[in-house]
């Protein structure tokens, strides 16, 4: 089983974060809005979703 570090805030804005990058250094962690904002020109980064047990592929 595989959680995100607690706190559970964006890297950000400290909103409720539930997207990783895997292609960004650290493969820090985003809130929605912020992971669009940040990923807007980085179309091949790869995004994974916390689904409340695991992160599983995703897209924005």
């Amino acid at each position: 089983m595989e959680a995100p570090p607690n706190p559970r805030k964006c890297l950000i804005c400290n909103g409720d974060r539930i997207y990783r990058c895997l292609g960004c250094f650290s493969q820090p962690l985003f809130c929605t809005q912020c992971c669009r904002k940040q990923h807007y020109m980085l179309p091949f980064h790869q995004i994974k979703q916390w689904t409340g047990t695991f992160f599983e592929d995703s897209s924005l």
